[in-house]
């Protein structure tokens, strides 16, 4: 523990078997050498195959806002994504033709790496860079997260970690709470009068909190 500062991990082929991105284990492993303060980073974080878009894209999408929200609540302090959704049909057709892709566009990708990286704008398409960018949005940057509620069962199985069925979870920054919420269960007691309830993919609408029906899909509610 003297001779490092960060404990890195990956979870690749993310599925709902682990949404806690195999942090639970993780952590339990470092406590068995009395490691408990060390910052944990997500260096590398994949969902599903690499190449192949999902048969349900909106299970993909729930698993990403969920398992997102779910690590960071149990201490994940950084989450790295590999970005295989925006690159899906370029994948599958390198792979089927072999062709390489034109000069100026190798120049123009070299061009944006010596930018930095960028956020790229979600298409009306793009369901799954919608949800990324949503979870920017809305708890990219806080101070704090507060467990208000949370159920889940753990697997014995050596590459399968935390499945969340119950989350509530209160992520504040200064002034400002966004409350993340998913299962069936009743409703945090301190959420209450007009709010903003905005789903995964940042769709939002205005609604009395006790019109509020929690389900398995992740939403987001702020006070107005």
């Amino acid at each position: 523990a003297n001779y490092y500062d960060i404990a890195n991990i990956h979870s690749i082929n993310t599925d709902s078997k682990r949404d806690d991105l195999y942090l639970i284990k993780f952590k339990k492993y470092l406590a068995e050498f009395g490691i408990t303060d060390k910052p944990i980073w997500l260096t590398e974080n994949q969902y599903g195959e690499l190449a192949s878009e999902p048969d349900d894209i909106e299970v993909f999408n729930q698993l990403i806002a969920r398992s997102t929200v779910f690590a960071l609540s149990q201490g994940l302090d950084k989450i790295f994504y590999i970005e295989n959704w925006l690159f899906w049909g370029e994948m599958e057709g390198s792979e089927k033709t072999g062709k390489e892709p034109p000069k100026e566009q190798i120049q123009g990708e070299k061009d944006e790496k010596i930018k930095g990286p960028q956020l790229q704008e979600a298409g009306p398409n793009d369901p799954t860079q919608k949800t990324y960018l949503n979870l920017v949005a809305k708890v990219n940057s806080f101070d704090s997260i507060e467990t208000l509620e949370e159920e889940y069962t753990e697997s014995d199985v050596e590459h399968e970690g935390a499945s969340s069925t119950i989350g509530q979870y209160k992520f504040m920054k200064g002034d400002s709470v966004v409350y993340v919420l998913w299962g069936k269960d009743d409703l945090p007691s301190e959420i209450s009068g007009r709010v903003k309830v905005t789903d995964i993919y940042g769709e939002a609408r205005e609604m009395d909190a006790s019109d509020i029906e929690l389900t398995r899909d992740v939403i987001f509610v702020e006070n107005i």
